[in-house]
């Protein structure tokens, strides 16, 4: 990994599902298609391009040229990943906001499920969630 950050760490995890499970990321490639997602995680903005072929972290881009809209903390993300809470009772209970239209959050939620079951198969994700767990440490409190 390049840094700690969370920018990098999330391109860093979109390159290694590129390497060591290319199904899974051309599968999220195609469902996230040309859009434009804005995340802001603590305060820290993250924009993921989509281009149907790839997905990369780019550039801050204003929220009214995203097609979808992210809001949450990193012990919302964590409470996620150790399935502490589901998806729908974080966004029910707003821990994490989300925004868009019905057919772009529908097609991002796609891309994160693929996300999802290639990261499970990708030895390298490990490494990425206790770097995420770590920057929880640091920022967060447990």
């Amino acid at each position: 990994m390049r840094g700690s950050d969370l920018r990098t760490l999330i391109a860093d995890s979109l390159a290694a599902l590129h390497v060591e499970c290319p199904a899974a990321h051309l599968r999220m490639c195609a469902a996230v298609g040309r859009r434009v997602a804005r995340l802001t995680i603590d305060g820290e903005v993250i924009t993921l391009h989509g281009s149907g072929n790839d997905c990369e972290v780019a550039g801050e881009c204003p929220a009214d040229r995203a097609a979808v809209r992210v809001v949450a903390s990193r012990r919302a993300l964590l409470d996620l990943m150790d399935g502490r809470e589901s998806l729908e009772e974080a966004v029910l209970g707003d821990r994490v906001e989300v925004w868009g239209a019905a057919d772009d959050l529908l097609a991002l939620h796609e891309g994160l499920r693929w996300y999802v079951l290639g990261g499970v198969r990708a030895p390298s994700f490990e490494r990425f969630a206790e770097a995420f767990r770590g920057e929880e440490e640091r920022y967060g409190e447990r």
